[in-house]
């Protein structure tokens, strides 16, 4: 090697050991306007021996690159201190909605250099609606981090309202892993869970989540949800990905699989052996034969640290399991065997699936009632893997809405769901159809215009008396007439009239014989 080469490394390893910036965050997940501007801060902190004096950016590049504008102080660091950055996203009123990436570095020019920063930026660009939610969890919409029963983890979480009105926003946590503790704080407070808040339209409030853990908590993921509750079909959510420190003594096996699971219904396992040594070991995994696993015989190659392998559980018979994984390594050594359980159960109950019309998800969300839970999912274009994660405890799916609503696609890639269809031309036509087929005996009904603004005030009225929601137009069809006539045989005797119904369909009501209420 030549000397002015190896000078230039010893300059490079020197300059890191001296001098090195690091920021609180390397990503931000923003969602914004079109028209709006949303002011963040970057903190760079000097975690080296010598001050850092220059510091400059590059040009941002990306898509967003004309929505980034980005303001570095120009001032020293010395070591152990912070700086701010002051970053504004902008999107100009004519911004078409869509996802926008960005990017830009950060330089330390003080000799010796130190390695470059990667900041990397998402923008969601959103048509605002009437209401609606922002959660972000570091500026971003996942987070990892790395905590132990000694060590909590700590997040800055964002609330915004998005939404055009004022807004009750409830936070709260669907689930919480075995092990895992977490806390709320609002400032210095410790809250419960759930939590509301109330914010005007654009406004933000900033929550502290502190993560503790146990010594029989494992690695996982955690969900935390914002809600409106204008509108609790408006929700956004984040997720924190926790690696949960583990002591090795001599070695550790970590078996991954859920404890209970679905009959017929493909899951996904790991194991990992944690061990101090370069070595491979072969795994065997031995259960019922009605108990799929796939595959069976797995190699665990481990890097002097840790080792894992996947594999996939299918159960096809309802029973409680036993897995046993027996392990040798290539020396011929054998490990003690790891014996782990878990329940296989029938699919059973029902779910909702209709589209991102909100007009159909109030409609929807009236079924969960007299102590039972409908859950009411929306789709697009497809059937996610984390819809179908949501839909793999039930038995029976029904598709809410026709075709031009929800796709014929969706229903081929619900297979192995006993899948129905409630349609009719339109919203009204359905939402009677609806109503006949799963409200059984009831005598009376809530009546709304077909307006988003119309569905959802008509809809705290359905909530509050226990009632299914119907809409109609301006006439009342031959379907929703066959409707009424089916359900006035099953006791239909009155119509409360909400908000947006034309004086027409009232007296068409009162002349098929429905006794009339304006609510």
């Amino acid at each position: 090697m030549k000397p002015i080469y190896l000078i230039l490394i010893m300059l490079l390893l020197s300059g890191i050991a001296s001098a090195q910036l690091e920021p609180d965050r390397e990503r931000f997940d923003i969602e914004i306007h079109p028209g709006e501007v949303i002011h963040k801060v970057l903190t760079l902190t000097n975690t080296g021996e010598e001050p850092v004096s220059r510091i400059r950016t590059t040009a941002v590049g990306g898509d967003a690159k004309d929505m980034i504008m980005i303001d570095i102080p120009k001032k020293a660091i010395d070591p152990g201190d912070d700086m701010d950055v002051d970053i504004f996203f902008m999107a100009p009123p004519e911004t078409k909605p869509g996802l926008y990436t960005g990017f830009f570095y950060i330089f330390d020019e003080t000799a010796p250099p130190a390695l470059p920063i990667a900041i990397s930026f998402n923008l969601n660009v959103i048509e605002k609606d009437s209401y609606n939610v922002g959660l972000y969890i570091n500026d971003a919409k996942e987070v990892s981090g790395e905590v132990t029963p000694d060590e909590p983890v700590e997040f800055d979480l964002e609330v915004r309202n998005t939404g055009r009105f004022r807004d009750l926003i409830e936070v709260y946590i669907p689930e919480v892993p075995a092990g895992w503790q977490p806390r709320l704080y609002d400032g210095d407070e410790e809250i419960d869970l759930p939590y509301s808040l109330a914010l005007p339209s654009g406004s933000s409030h900033h929550l502290t989540l502190k993560v503790e853990v146990n010594e029989n908590a494992r690695s996982g993921s955690m969900r935390i949800v914002g809600e409106s509750q204008g509108n609790r079909s408006k929700n956004a959510s984040v997720t924190v990905n926790l690696d949960v420190g583990v002591v090795v003594k001599g070695y550790d096996v970590r078996i991954d699989i859920p404890k209970q699971v679905i009959v017929n219904r493909s899951y996904e396992g790991r194991i990992t052996l944690f061990l101090e040594n370069n070595v491979r070991v072969m795994v065997d995994a031995i259960s019922d034969p009605s108990l799929l696993i796939v595959p069976s015989s797995m190699v665990l190659d481990i890097d002097g640290k840790f080792g894992s392998a996947n594999f996939t559980l299918i159960a096809t018979e309802p029973s409680g399991y036993a897995i046993v994984f027996r392990m040798v390594d290539t020396n011929g050594v054998p490990f003690p065997p790891e014996v782990v359980y878990l329940e296989a159960v029938e699919p059973s109950g029902l779910a909702v699936i209709t589209s991102a019309d909100p007009r159909y998800m109030a409609v929807a969300s009236l079924l969960s009632g007299n102590n039972t839970t409908v859950p009411v999912i929306q789709v697009e274009d497809r059937v996610s893997k984390d819809i179908m994660d949501m839909l793999l405890p039930y038995s029976d799916v029904i598709i809410l809405g026709s075709e031009s609503e929800v796709s014929s696609k969706i229903e081929s890639e619900l297979s192995g769901f006993n899948v129905s269809r409630i349609a009719g031309s339109d919203l009204a036509e359905t939402s009677w159809i609806l109503a006949d087929k799963m409200w059984s005996n009831q005598t009376a009904v809530v009546v709304s215009g077909p307006s988003e603004i119309d569905v959802f005030r008509s809809y705290q009225i359905a909530k509050r008396s226990g009632l299914p929601l119907v809409v109609c137009g301006d006439e009342l069809t031959d379907s929703i007439t066959t409707s009424i006539k089916s359900m006035m045989a099953k006791g239909l005797e009155k119509a409360i009239i909400a908000s947006g119904v034309s004086d027409s369909v009232v007296t068409s009501l009162k002349v098929m014989g429905l006794s009339v209420e304006v609510s």
